[in-house]
């Protein structure tokens, strides 16, 4: 498994350029597929495009949580990191002899006061995925998910 580590730069006024000027984005290997993420009015949103299309609209992310703050407002983007991942394995059953683990991920850190989300965007020639990430930390230690208010 090769990861290699990138540290984005974040460019101050480009999110007033546009309402899709991304803050973030990480594209898949072979260049076609882009995720793009922004905040607005401290709001996380993702986008994908394919070459020129978009295949996916700004859609919003977060949580609603039970008896406390929700996660789905009040965030400043804190950092990001981009990784290359690139294997090969081999399963026990199946048609194929190997299967090819191709991706570009980002990582993206957000801060809500003293609580802090990542949110794992992968990008692969086929499509996209991501996750959300609870780093341990005092200030979200327990806590319930009443709901997750992904859009797509």
């Amino acid at each position: 498994m090769n990861r290699i580590l990138f540290t984005s730069i974040l460019a101050v006024g480009l999110f007033t350029l546009s309402p899709l000027a991304a803050i973030e984005t990480v594209e898949s290997p072979d260049g076609h597929i882009r995720v793009s993420m922004d905040i607005k009015r401290t709001i996380p949103y993702y986008w994908v495009t394919m070459d020129s299309d978009t295949l996916l609209r700004p859609s919003r992310l977060g949580f609603q949580l039970s008896g406390q703050a929700d996660l789905t407002e009040g965030f400043v983007l804190m950092g990001s990191e981009r990784y290359l991942h690139d294997e090969v394995w081999h399963p026990v059953w199946g048609e194929e002899k190997n299967i090819r683990n191709h991706y570009n991920e980002m990582v993206v850190t957000l801060s809500q006061g003293e609580r802090k989300i990542q949110i794992c965007f992968r990008a692969f020639n086929d499509g996209m995925a991501f996750r959300y990430i609870f780093p341990d930390q005092q200030a979200l230690r327990y806590f319930t998910i009443e709901e997750e208010m992904s859009e797509f």
